[in-house]
């Protein structure tokens, strides 16, 4: 969906715009935090996320304040001078959080980025997440169900690719159980 790798079949379309995975100004409206955030060790905080509002399109006299506004609302304001290298889990989590919204995209795409995050943080991510839902999709996997039970309004399961499961957030099933009763038990 984020066009970072060919699609193996079906289509996206990103507001209206094309399918991220051959279409710039698909991919320049969605915001994408990998499961592993590839952060340059020897970029600070804010010079990396400012070489990601570039690499998105922002203007040149935006940049740095984009970059300043993503990482205050990820709760990393106080990182941007850090080397991205000697950040801990949880600051490289937040950091890349902001560069995945530093260009105010329509669509944004995060892959676990509860990982490494303390209790705190989650609780914060959790309110960054809400906030952004107001102006834009967000779209959140995990693999903590019951994060996505407090955290999504809407939970989609997928199984090797396929929805096997769509339901409201709120709904009274233990997600677990919704879960399992959908791709089934065991190790695969």
């Amino acid at each position: 969906m984020a066009g970072v790798l060919p699609g193996r079949g079906g289509s996206v379309l990103v507001t209206g715009v094309g399918d991220p995975a051959d279409d710039r100004a698909a991919r320049a409206r969605i915001g994408y935090m990998p499961e592993a955030p590839a952060l340059y060790p020897d970029d600070t905080a804010l010079r990396y996320v400012t070489y990601l509002a570039d690499l998105a399109g922002v203007s040149r006299r935006r940049r740095r304040p984009a970059a300043c506004d993503a990482l205050a609302q990820a709760g990393a304001g106080n990182l941007a001078d850090r080397l991205c290298g000697r950040l801990s889990k949880g600051q490289r989590q937040r950091v890349a959080m902001a560069g995945a919204i530093v260009h105010d995209p329509d669509v944004i795409l995060f892959d676990e980025p509860g990982e490494g995050l303390d209790p705190r943080q989650t609780v914060a991510l959790r309110a960054l997440l809400r906030s952004l839902a107001t102006r834009s999709a967000v779209l959140f996997s995990t693999h903590l169900l019951a994060e996505a039970q407090v955290t999504c309004d809407r939970i989609v399961i997928l199984d090797h690719g396929s929805v096997v499961a769509d339901r409201p957030a709120g709904d009274a099933d233990d997600l677990e159980t919704v879960f399992l009763s959908a791709v089934g038990e065991g190790w695969t």
